[in-house]
């Protein structure tokens, strides 16, 4: 009996410890849950594109790829980490839904050619400040589009993902950091 109780405590403590190791270094909640409550993209009516707003979708594209580029190199190099094992998906969501935008107006989807472009990092130190320096750029630039674009689907996504830089991975990587 008292081997069942100490089984059971050490197990509620690491799920416990786990669950504090979570909110430390990862999103909140998974950003496709969050997203759950937005209306989907298919949803909303085609609408004529601008060449502004073409331009935007691809500028946003680029820099999500740009991101997962980096997060990727950061992986092979330290291994496994967090936050950017966790970061590294999202970015490829984010991504994805960006290219769903570009298939939905039937728009030639860019290719992903960051990987050899991107630095590589002496220390994760280093990598987490930079992070947050491309997550600060990221959220500023969609900031940025939203005056170029006006199609309801397109403001729904740059949103969805400018919040998501803002909310979940901003935080995440400022306390990799040890910076505000």
């Amino acid at each position: 009996m008292k081997k069942t109780i100490i089984t059971a405590f050490v197990l509620i403590s690491i799920l416990f410890i786990q669950g504090c190791v979570q909110d430390n270094y990862g999103p909140q909640k998974n950003e496709m849950q969050q997203q759950t409550n937005h209306t989907s993209i298919d949803e909303y009516p085609v609408e004529e594109l601008s060449e502004a707003e073409i331009e935007a979708l691809g500028i946003t594209l680029n820099d999500e790829y740009k991101a997962r580029a980096i997060y990727k190199k950061v992986i092979e190099k330290f291994g496994d980490i967090r936050p950017f094992s966790m970061i590294i998906n999202s970015e490829t969501q984010h991504a994805d839904q960006l290219i769903t935008l570009h298939e939905k107006y039937s728009l030639d989807v860019p290719e992903d050619n960051w990987y050899d472009k991107v630095p590589e990092f002496d220390s994760v130190e280093e990598a987490c400040i930079a992070a947050v320096n491309a997550e600060i750029e990221n959220a500023a630039l969609y900031d940025e589009m939203f005056a170029q674009v006006d199609n309801q689907d397109i403001i729904s996504v740059f949103t969805s993902l400018r919040d998501a830089s803002k909310n979940n991975h901003l935080p995440a990587f400022q306390r990799c950091s040890g910076r505000p």
